[in-house]
């Protein structure tokens, strides 16, 4: 028969469209090639199915989309999991490595994505990335390329159960480094045990998750594994206390001629002895409660640093540290106290591993600090400044307000710090904003604020409260609109302080400023 001989030259291709088999697959939400595939896996010589295994087997390995939760949280226990599903690639040139989604649960934007590891590629680079699409059984585990911010919000590629299995695959690194949210560390310190953890700071955060300070580090300290040397900030007297049994490094910055007798910020996040809440004694202020000081009682206070930074020269960007082995100098890549700490934490670590001097400047050489965090360039005579204020975060906008407060020259300065997500997740509580010093913003050097966004309007009353005259603020909801309310003349710099998430609003602002200032300068010409 005609049947029997396809079946015999065409073996492996073949698939028997029995309208018996209809009724079963009907209610199976999937694509037909699957469904074929399934039929030849299940079905014997006569075409007849073997409907319980084909069930098990795709309750096994082929979950709806909602049971992906379920998936993602077996990961992030430790599992490996196996799943017969459709697979997209993309090479990322920026970040050297090649990406996948599983679009049928989400893609990315569902947290349905993750690495591909170098064994993979190794084996199977000409066949996945040669289709814009693939499908078949594929194995996941959890990554080491790990950005851990956001409570893992990032998909399941970011969950660190087993931190040295890659997806599918084994890591090659000697040296690993991650970045963590405080709150995540009762979910990563279980499987890891770092060499060093570094600690720059503990401010109090958003009203949304990190508001209290005790809270934030009591979280970390009882999760730190007693093996761990901790590098902390012995400016910070939150942050010097963390993990109080572990082997402790301490990094300084030497008394600046900026630092001050009174402290000049709304909030100090320590102003008593944790021991027996004396009142603290400073010496001296830096922002906030970084500084150095002491308990007059029970002589707590900032412990003595193994590295401490001293003769910072902005102006020839570079700064000394004295370190246990002698005094070194080092190339500055920002003005930024904050980002100076960071600087000082690196090269702590770095010296405990074994760079030298000139290796650690080499590879300071070729750094910048990325531009979602901080941009600055000139366009035709007028400094164009972008800074991460991070909204909800009284710390990060006071902090960025103070920066352009003590720029040179006149200045304008557009504050975008409204979540513009939070229609979806954010809070209506204003309190934040009287935490943050917006009294930086009051100063004769800056000439116009403008205010956009969700709750400009609340950030205006802020700045009346603040002091800051009214004829110097202008407010709009839209971003853009309010950006043509700037005024350029006297002016020699643009500060645009934005939200985390408004990173695409802030270049198209500075995209319009920087038409604004060469729109101007055309005109003055043409007179």
């Amino acid at each position: 028969m005609l049947e029997d001989k396809v079946r015999q030259v065409f073996s492996d291709m073949v698939v028997l469209k029995d309208p018996k088999r209809s009724e079963f697959f009907s209610n199976l939400s999937m694509p037909s090639y699957m469904r074929d595939w399934l039929v030849m896996k299940f079905s014997d010589n006569q075409g007849n199915i073997d409907f319980d295994s084909t069930l098990s087997y795709i309750k096994k390995f082929i979950p709806d989309r909602d049971a992906f939760q379920v998936i993602k949280y077996r990961l992030m226990q430790g599992s490996t999991e196996k799943l017969l599903a459709r697979v997209r690639l993309d090479v990322n040139l920026k970040k050297g490595v090649v990406q996948f989604e599983l679009p049928d649960f989400g893609g990315s934007r569902g947290g349905a994505s993750g690495i591909v590891s170098d064994d993979v590629l190794e084996q199977y680079a000409d066949t996945l990335l040669r289709e814009s699409e693939n499908w078949g059984i594929i194995e996941l585990a959890l990554g080491s390329t790990l950005n851990l911010d956001d409570e893992f919000e990032n998909g399941p590629s970011a969950k660190p159960s087993k931190f040295y299995e890659k997806l599918f695959g084994k890591s090659k690194k000697e040296i690993a480094v991650l970045e963590i949210d405080e709150r995540s560390a009762p979910k990563v310190f279980p499987y890891i045990t770092p060499t060093y953890l570094i600690c720059t700071n503990i401010f109090r955060d958003s009203l949304m998750r990190n508001a209290h300070t005790e809270f934030i580090s009591e979280i970390v300290s009882k999760n730190v594994p007693k093996d761990t040397i901790v590098i902390e900030n012995a400016d910070d007297l939150i942050c010097s206390g963390i993990a109080p049994n572990n082997a402790k490094i301490y990094f300084s910055i030497d008394k600046l001629d900026t630092d001050t007798k009174e402290p000049h910020n709304i909030v100090r996040d320590i102003i008593t002895c944790p021991v027996c809440n004396t009142k603290l004694e400073y010496e001296y202020y830096r922002y906030h409660h970084i500084g150095k000081a002491h308990c007059p009682k029970c002589g707590f206070g900032t412990p003595k640093a193994d590295y401490i930074a001293n003769n910072i020269d902005i102006n020839n960007k570079k700064m000394c540290i004295k370190t246990p082995t002698g005094e070194q100098e080092f190339k500055l890549i920002t003005d930024n106290i904050i980002n100076i700490y960071n600087m000082l934490a690196v090269i702590t670590v770095l010296e405990q591993i074994g760079l030298t001097e000139d290796q650690i400047n080499n590879s300071f050489a070729k750094l910048k600090i990325v531009e979602t965090r901080f941009s600055e360039e000139n366009v035709d005579g007028i400094r164009i400044v972008t800074h991460l204020a991070k909204g909800i975060n009284p710390i990060a906008c006071s902090r960025a307000f103070e920066y352009a407060k003590n720029a040179d020259g006149n200045k304008a300065v557009i504050v975008i710090v409204d979540d513009l997500h939070e229609e979806a997740k954010g809070s209506e509580n204003t309190s934040w904003q009287y935490d943050t010093d917006y009294e930086f913003l009051n100063d004769e050097s800056i000439k116009q604020v403008i205010i956009a966004g969700p709750r400009y309007l609340d950030g205006k009353v802020r700045l009346l409260m603040a002091g800051v005259p009214d004829e110097k603020i202008s407010c709009r909801k839209d971003i853009l609109e309010a950006t043509n309310e700037l005024r350029l003349d006297g002016i020699d710099g643009v500060f645009i302080l934005h939200d985390l998430y408004s990173i695409k609003e802030t270049k198209e602002i500075k995209q319009k400023v920087e038409g604004m200032i060469k729109g101007r300068n055309e005109i003055k010409d043409e007179n």
